[in-house]
């Protein structure tokens, strides 16, 4: 739908350029969900679209199966003032994981007490942009971690002071959150699929308006997330 008005090369490859992502073969093969919560994300930016808030809300904690796919997609709601979906995502998480908490009989203080003071992150090293941060200036990887996460919310924040007249696209503000929770989180090969918005805006926008700019923009992205990893 994207690109219908485009020639039918550019229509055909933003019809399979998800498809191609390079890591969806390790994400079956791993068992991983990234797959899964992309579909979610992909389902909350049509709900958005459609302004089905809440329906929006309910898809982006489905998305939150791993976390670091989705929280930067939370970011959506926030710069489009969708406080109803937002508050509708948190709730359905909040109620999940007590209820999770209750079941393993696990103190949802200590599990947060572990994830910020005690969490094992060397898993991560030499693999996430964070990790590799952290090493080349000397600081714990936890630490590391904790604060790019917070720096998402700097993007997310300035665009909420936009004009509220003013409407962005959804698949444009997923691109940004995207690339934000791409860059700034710990991510493997696997977790490429999360990249789709900003591919098929970098596509369409190439499509749209061939500029030599965005063409290279385009073939970037295309190349980085579609090349076999080693």
């Amino acid at each position: 739908r994207l690109l219908r008005d485009s020639v039918t090369a550019a229509a055909s490859l933003g019809a399979v350029a998800a498809l191609a992502i390079s890591g969806n073969g390790n994400a079956i093969g791993m068992g991983q969900f990234s797959i899964i919560c992309a579909g979610a994300l992909l389902m909350q930016i049509m709900m958005l679209e459609r302004d089905r808030p809440l329906a929006a809300g309910a898809w982006w904690a489905l998305a939150m199966l791993k976390p670091q796919i989705g929280v930067a997609f939370a970011g959506l709601f926030i710069t489009r003032r969708e406080w109803r979906g937002l508050a509708l995502g948190i709730a359905v998480l909040g109620a999940l994981s007590l209820a999770a908490c209750w079941w393993t009989e696990v103190s949802p203080l200590a599990l947060i007490e572990h994830w910020t003071l005690h969490m094992y992150v060397g898993f991560a090293e030499g693999y996430s942009m964070p990790s590799r941060l952290a090493a080349a200036v000397g600081i714990h990887p936890r630490v590391m971690h904790l604060g790019l996460a917070a720096l998402l919310l700097v993007p997310i924040l300035f665009t909420a002071r936009l004009d509220p007249t003013t409407r962005v696209e959804p698949l444009f503000l997923a691109a940004v959150a995207s690339m934000l929770g791409g860059s700034l989180l710990y991510h493997l090969f696997y977790d490429n699929i999360m990249m789709f918005p900003l591919l098929l805006a970098a596509i369409a926008a190439a499509a749209h308006r061939p500029t030599p700019a965005r063409i290279a923009i385009a073939a970037a992205v295309g190349v980085s997330l579609w090349v076999p990893q080693r």
